[in-house]
């Protein structure tokens, strides 16, 4: 999960919706269990494994940050999907 929230540390969203984090493909040690895609206003984020509340917790909180290093005045949307 670590892999996921260092990307998100220099990420940005793209001009029209697509993926923006694809764990699935291995690169990321730990985040395989992770996608996450833009559908502008919305954010995506889906689980292929159960995660704690707390671990969501870590997750969530961490893509507030992304939203707001970008600078977005939009409210920030977030749909999980597991």
């Amino acid at each position: 999960m670590q892999a996921f929230i260092d990307f998100l540390q220099t990420a940005s969203l793209p001009a029209d919706c697509q993926r923006i984090f694809h764990g699935r493909g291995g690169r990321y040690p730990g985040a395989e269990h992770l996608c996450l895609d833009w559908f502008e206003p919305a954010l995506l984020l889906t689980s292929f494994k159960e995660n704690t509340p707390e671990s969501l917790a870590v997750l969530v909180e961490a893509l507030k940050a992304f939203w707001l290093r970008l600078g977005k005045v939009e409210p920030f949307t977030l749909v999980y999907q597991y």
